[in-house]
C-alpha cells in the first residue's frame, strides 16, 4: 500500500509541479 500511494504521490507531484508553477 505504501509503495501504491509512493506512486501516486510521485505522480502528483510530477503532474501538479509544472501546472502549480504556471498558475502560481
Amino acid at each position: 500500500m505504501k509503495f501504491y500511494y509512493n506512486i501516486v504521490f510521485m505522480h502528483f507531484t510530477l503532474v501538479c509541479s509544472p501546472i502549480c508553477h504556471l498558475a502560481f
